[in-house]
């Protein structure tokens, strides 16, 4: 990259530290916070650009989409806007402050097939505590989030929120009967959602399961990446591919010992 376009991109950068503004992203309107670091980055389209790739590849219109530990709705958006009106989507974020502003962004778009959930998901029912992070970006119900070197001082309050494994939660809703990708990004939760999934993992419900594998967060809630592989490839997931700006790429070892997001699939049959 040249240092002109660098400079450009800086200056556009600094020109966004500003605060609420709107933006267009795929057709859709998503409100943005530019004081802070991660939302400029969505405003610049340089946001999670290896997950973003993946999910158009994987999502087509008339798809369902669920979004665990959707945050202030930028994925969600992005969802919504590749399944389109006649998809589905389902959003989980616990987090009251995040969920606040996902509940924003899906009214200033009119969604009317988008549901917003203010729980946590996980492998059981009930309530936890939720440790919540200064800036939103990292709230987690791990309990040992907060015990990671050096980031203990992201987190600045906890409090009590409900608990749902994704198994019950369809239960209850059974005109969800075929989901075409689930992201799971919930900070060191991720094992925890994934036993919490089993019924609809190993039934064939979900086609895909898109994972961020953070081995410092996994260290913290006390698993590895090797036992979120293995538990995913006993349900059947054995096709795993690595996101990148560039698409999706087959992978060596994918619990290796660095920060990568991963879709993990069913062999076609």
């Amino acid at each position: 990259m040249s240092k002109r376009i660098k400079g450009r991109m800086r200056r556009e950068y600094l020109r966004l530290a500003k605060p609420f503004k709107t933006f267009s992203i795929g057709g859709s309107r998503l409100l943005l916070n530019c004081g802070n670091d991660s939302e400029r980055w969505m405003a610049l389209g340089l946001y999670e650009q290896d997950v973003v790739t993946a999910m158009e590849e994987v999502l087509e219109t008339g798809d369902t989409f669920v979004d665990v530990g959707a945050n202030i709705g930028f994925l969600s958006v992005l969802g919504r806007t590749l399944v389109g009106a006649e998809g589905h989507v389902v959003c989980f974020e616990p987090d009251p402050r995040n969920f606040s502003r996902l509940e924003e962004n899906m009214a200033l778009n009119a969604f009317d097939n988008v549901e917003c959930e203010p729980v946590a998901l996980g492998d059981h029912q009930g309530t936890v505590d939720l440790q919540i992070s200064s800036d939103g970006g990292w709230s987690s119900t791990s309990r040992g989030i907060t015990s990671i070197k050096g980031w203990g001082e992201r987190f600045t309050s906890s409090r009590a929120v409900r608990m749902e494994t994704l198994d019950g939660y369809l239960a209850k809703h059974p005109l969800i009967h075929s989901i075409k990708l689930v992201k799971v990004d919930v900070e060191g939760g991720e094992l925890g959602v994934v036993r919490g999934a089993v019924r609809a993992l190993s039934s064939g419900v979900i086609e895909h399961l898109l994972v961020e594998h953070n081995p410092v967060t996994f260290e913290g809630a006390g698993y590895s990446g090797a036992d979120l592989v293995g538990a995913l490839r006993a349900l059947g997931f054995g096709e795993i591919q690595v996101c990148t700006p560039q698409g999706l790429r087959p992978i060596a070892n994918p619990a290796a010992d660095v920060f990568s997001n991963l879709i993990f699939s069913r062999p076609p049959r």
